[in-house]
């Protein structure tokens, strides 16, 4: 190995750990690690086998981890059984947190609605889009949810107009349908599109402008160390 090779490769080396994400993977799907209720009340509806964990763990789409991932998910229906969506939260309101368990680029997100019985599911739903840190980067306006009941209930998709880097949070604020008799409603499924999270640009321009720096402390160091000799 030549001299500028050996200068040049731990350097390269060094952006590339730096800055994984300078190369671009392909966007795919992905479902929440975990969710929360913020406000409102849910109550396990256990005599149908019905947990909050069923809106983020698949159990209503029938799809492996690796089929989801790659999946077209406006196609998708859901099932109409009681235990494959999270019900039942109580009352006319509720807001849960979906954590991705890691920073993505948000690109789609996707909203099954409660699709078993008639009314009983959400009228409408708002998205609040938030960092590692919870700060808020970005929101969606109030959205009609749909109101299918039966196996062809498909997602509600709602396209980012532009994109929104670092997001590891959503919350969703959700109201009960009107003319809900029960009082309560269900959430069946959720599902988002995302990329990799990309570095900020500042961060970009540290690495292009001090790389070639960072070239010659190397090659001055070198050289000075052959002068000793």
């Amino acid at each position: 190995m030549n001299l500028q090779s050996t200068l040049l490769a731990p350097v390269f080396a060094a952006v590339v750990a730096s800055a994984p994400s300078l190369i671009h993977a392909a966007s795919a799907n992905v479902s929440p690690q975990s969710i929360s209720v913020l406000s409102g009340t849910f109550v396990a509806d256990t005599g149908n086998g019905s947990a909050l964990d069923d809106a983020i763990n698949r159990s209503g789409i029938a799809l492996t981890p690796s089929e989801f991932a790659a999946a077209d998910l406006s196609l998708i229906p859901h099932d109409t059984a009681n235990a494959y969506e999270a019900r039942l939260f109580s009352g006319p309101a509720a807001t849960i947190r979906l954590d991705l368990g890691d920073v993505f680029r948000l690109e789609t997100a996707y909203f099954w609605n409660n699709n078993s019985i008639a009314n009983n599911n959400v009228g409408d739903y708002g998205y609040t889009f938030r960092s590692a840190d919870l700060s808020a980067l970005g929101s969606s306006p109030w959205l009609s949810a749909s109101n299918v009941i039966g196996s062809t209930a498909m997602a509600d998709v709602y396209a980012l107009s532009t994109p929104i880097d670092g997001i590891r949070y959503i919350d969703i604020a959700m109201n009960i349908r009107s003319g809900n008799s029960l009082n309560n409603f269900g959430v069946g499924e959720v599902g988002y599109r995302v990329a990799p999270s990309v570095p900020e640009p500042t961060s970009v321009g540290l690495l292009i402008v001090g790389t070639p720096f960072i070239l010659w402390r190397r090659w001055r160091a070198s050289k000075v160390m052959r002068a000793r000799k």
